[in-house]
């Protein structure tokens, strides 16, 4: 069972693996939930279940949010697809508290070109600083997700919690 980031001592952010015997029996008993996998949810985030992501999404969409919480992303990265989405992002981005660490949650699956082909992965993420909290959703280009690329179509940022 894969799981969302969780916040380490210094700051940074690591995906493991958690032994089912280890977390989910718990909650599957106290759930009498024995025929699901059972994901953690938080408020004004949802569930936790990343497992409708590639591994390779996964990891480069972690790249990503470490290169924020780094400073190290640029309006000009290849991962926007259109450059004004980073400019606009990075700029609004500087209203909100520094991110310390995040959570994300399950992506949704949005077919929206007529062709029954996946077209988007919609992500949300809760971002935590050291002054607050705040959600941003990543809307990921899913036709390149497949080919092993992240380009971001857009990023919408919640209000500050």
């Amino acid at each position: 069972m894969r799981h969302p980031e969780e916040s380490t001592t210094n700051g940074d952010s690591e995906q493991g693996d958690i032994k089912k015997t280890f977390f989910s029996d718990k909650i599957r008993m106290m759930t009498d939930s024995f025929d699901e996998d059972v994901y953690p949810s938080m408020p004004n985030l949802g569930e936790m279940d990343v497992s409708a992501m590639s591994s390779t999404l996964y990891s480069k969409l972690t790249n990503f949010l470490t290169g924020i919480k780094n400073k190290s992303i640029k309006s000009s990265d290849s991962v926007f697809k259109e450059k004004y989405t980073g400019v606009v992002f990075l700029y609004e981005l500087g209203f909100y508290p520094e991110i310390s660490s995040w959570y994300i949650g399950s992506p949704f699956i949005a077919v929206n070109n007529g062709s029954d082909l996946e077209d988007v992965y919609e992500i949300p993420v809760l971002l935590l600083g050291k002054s607050g909290r705040f959600n941003c959703w990543i809307s990921i280009d899913a036709s390149k997700a497949s080919q092993n690329e992240f380009i971001i179509k857009s990023i919408v940022l919640g209000d500050l919690l």
